[in-house]
């Protein structure tokens, strides 16, 4: 089992870290979704709901956790 975890910074901030509710049974599929939710974070700052920002991501197994 795999979870997201997000570093996310944006302009005079302090980066946060933020975590996905949801728990992964896959690598591949953990890292597909954490892609999906930059992604779509992205078009919502294009469109102005949120502010720029600039997020990397890192699947975490339960293994290691």
């Amino acid at each position: 089992m795999f979870s997201a975890v997000y570093l996310v910074c944006m302009l005079n901030q302090s980066c946060l870290f933020a975590a996905d509710n949801k728990v992964y049974q896959s690598l591949d599929e953990c890292k597909h979704y954490a892609e999906l939710t930059i992604e779509n974070n992205t078009l919502r700052a294009q469109n102005g709901e949120i502010p720029p920002f600039k997020a990397e991501y890192q699947c975490i197994g339960w293994e290691k956790a």
